[in-house]
């Protein structure tokens, strides 16, 4: 099997940090789904990052970050209102594009420094699901915004 990347401690971590706004809004909203598809999410890209070889694991990564991308970028702009989504969430989810490009670009020419894009990647990702799991939640429970 081809290793992809050297085991990076940074991006094994950094993976968890998705199923922080998962805890976060099962303890505050009682939301289950969103926050169980947040922790599978981060256990399968842990999993992948600790030992980056190009197997199955790293299949299950893509398909799962797909998958929960799509669904909470539909989540956010059905739950979050639209004044935050334009000042708020559509920059965001521009930082969150740029930081995947530029990882995948810096990987391509064999640089080092990819790493701390897709970090970067993770930590925009974590910011933006703070503010889609706080409105996801309050409309769970009905309230105000």
């Amino acid at each position: 099997m081809k290793r992809i990347a050297s085991s990076s401690k940074l991006l094994t971590t950094s993976s968890f940090f998705f199923s922080v706004p998962g805890l976060y809004s099962y303890m505050f909203y009682g939301l289950y789904y969103p926050p169980l598809l947040l922790l599978t999410t981060s256990l399968i890209s842990a999993n992948y990052w600790r030992n980056a070889l190009d197997d199955w694991r790293r299949y299950l990564d893509i398909y799962f970050a797909r998958v929960s991308f799509s669904y909470f970028v539909g989540s956010t702009f059905y739950y979050v209102p639209p004044k935050l989504n334009i000042t708020i969430g559509l920059p965001n989810l521009a930082c969150i594009l740029y930081f995947y490009y530029k990882s995948q670009q810096e990987y391509g020419r064999g640089r080092y420094r990819w790493r701390y894009w897709h970090f970067g990647f993770h930590s925009m990702m974590t910011c933006q699901l703070f503010l889609t799991m706080t409105y996801m939640g309050k409309n769970y429970l009905k309230l105000k915004n």
